[in-house]
């Protein structure tokens, strides 16, 4: 099997991050890359969206992501560009729909700060903190 040289890189960003999405053009490796990341980082896995089973999984993605995060929670979270003053109707909508308690909104400040009752605002760097607690 031909080395990937990506496969560092990508087993890296799971310790920073709980998902990484490999995309690119076909036949140049993704899969391959895919496969070699699940076997080398622990308690990964691997879903192939074109497989029928590995779909299946995510018919109901809040239910099959609560069952592979270590506390059972789900979180929401919105990235914004800009200054943040409220999150999204269609956020609190969807957070709403799947049950979900805590609400994030990444935004390009420094400044991490409640926008209401369920949901904090807060810069990509204290998300990602926070995300590296949770596991």
């Amino acid at each position: 099997m031909i080395p990937r040289r990506h496969l560092a890189r990508v087993v890296g960003s799971l310790d920073e991050t709980p998902a990484v999405v490999i995309l690119g053009p076909r036949q140049i490796g993704k899969t391959t890359l895919a496969r070699q990341v699940a076997a080398a980082a622990p308690g990964s896995v691997y879903l192939d969206l074109e497989d029928p089973g590995h779909a299946a999984r995510l018919a109901d993605p809040a239910c099959y992501l609560a069952r592979r995060l270590p506390d059972q929670r789900l979180w929401a979270v919105e990235i914004k560009r800009g200054a943040v003053r409220k999150t999204s109707k269609g956020f609190e909508l969807a957070a709403n729909d799947l049950g979900v308690a805590d609400r994030f909104v990444v935004h390009s400040g420094d400044d991490a700060y409640p926008l209401s009752e369920r949901a904090t605002a807060m810069p990509l760097d204290g998300m990602m903190t926070r995300l590296a607690q949770a596991e």
